[in-house]
């Protein structure tokens, strides 16, 4: 329902809800609230019909608009988006030769595993977006899965892993495709409701990654 003050509000209103749900092919985040007190959430979609009337002067400044949206991802998010950074780990410290008492046994690794959670009840995509100087990218999901690149980022560089299904990219600087780079056993995995340990880890030990991701539900309600 379009409601406005005056008549004319109202025809600026409907200009606007007109050109706001034009036809497309392209799928774009739609946000909406179910209820007061409930997050708001979101869903890819594009609009597949629409009427809109024409405002009448009998019509008490308020109109009611019909739209119909497709959404091919059955997947509604929250609205507010999460992020992890994420080093690789270092590598630690061994024995010093030659060999003297007390042994040194040297530092653990440290660095590498961030927790993401997905406090939804769907399945959740993510990306990682990891920044050079690195070589051989992996990344690992919560059930062992791995994600292997055999590249090298050089110094600001980023090469960006978009682990949605429908997509599954890897972009270099965000344009050019590097899939071709992963490992053929690459494993693709998403983010299960609940908490999800994910590591990342280089061949050189060095870069950084910054994942994101945002809550998914099957439902609304």
């Amino acid at each position: 329902h379009v409601v406005a003050a005056t008549q004319a509000e109202l025809v600026a209103s409907l200009m606007a809800m007109s050109g706001a749900v034009v036809i497309r092919d392209n799928e774009l985040p739609l946000t909406f609230q179910v209820s007061d007190g409930v997050p708001l959430m979101r869903i890819y979609c594009r609009p597949r019909r629409r009427s809109i009337p024409l405002p009448q002067h009998n019509d008490h400044n308020n109109a009611r608009c019909v739209l119909q949206f497709v959404a091919t991802d059955p997947r509604i998010y929250s609205e507010s988006e999460y992020s992890a950074a994420a080093a690789p780990p270092t590598a630690g410290g061994g024995f010093a030769f030659p060999f003297a008492f007390p042994f040194n046994f040297g530092n653990p690794a440290t660095g590498g595993t961030v927790s993401l959670v997905n406090a939804g009840t769907a399945t959740a995509p993510w990306t990682a977006e990891v920044s050079g100087p690195c070589t051989g990218i992996t990344i690992t999901g919560p059930g062992g899965e791995q994600i292997r690149w055999d590249g090298t980022l050089l110094a600001g560089e980023t090469l960006t892993f978009d682990a949605h299904p429908s997509r599954r990219t890897v972009l270099l600087q965000g344009t050019a495709s590097r899939f071709g780079l992963l490992a053929a056993l690459s494993d693709w995995f998403m983010l299960a409701p609940g908490e999800n340990q994910v590591a990342f880890n280089t061949d050189t030990s060095t870069g950084t990654a910054a994942f994101r991701w945002r809550d998914a539900w099957w439902s609304a309600t």
